[in-house]
């Protein structure tokens, strides 16, 4: 995500994006944690969190922020072990960039009819 910031597309991001931060830790947390370290969790709301993190993508419910260094997730927690550097994002005001990241890959992806 950092990335795609950074590029030159003039695509307006400011109401896709809420605070976005990257999965904390020196390894990967097992599937079904419900405190996910961050390197940054201040003005997480609770609310809907999009985790980037390839195949293993998910989306996740965080409840709040019991510190400026994780998250709380609503059980059961994520479906699969996040890996270290993983982007944890929320939605903007308008819609999420994971999410439109995330459909126009699978619509390339059908376009160039790969799976």
């Amino acid at each position: 995500m950092p990335g795609y910031l950074r590029a030159v597309t003039n695509q307006e991001t400011a109401s896709l994006l809420g605070p976005n931060t990257k999965v904390g830790g020196s390894s990967t947390v097992p599937a079904g944690t419900t405190t996910l370290a961050v390197a940054a969790a201040a003005g997480r709301a609770a609310g809907p969190r999009r985790i980037l993190d390839g195949p293993f993508s998910e989306m996740v419910r965080g409840t709040g922020s019991p510190d400026g260094t994780h998250l709380t997730l609503a059980a059961p927690g994520t479906r699969f072990a996040p890996a270290p550097g993983a982007s944890a994002s929320q939605a903007g005001a308008s819609d999420s960039l994971a999410e439109l990241l995330l459909r126009a890959s699978a619509w390339i992806g059908g376009y160039c009819e790969q799976s």
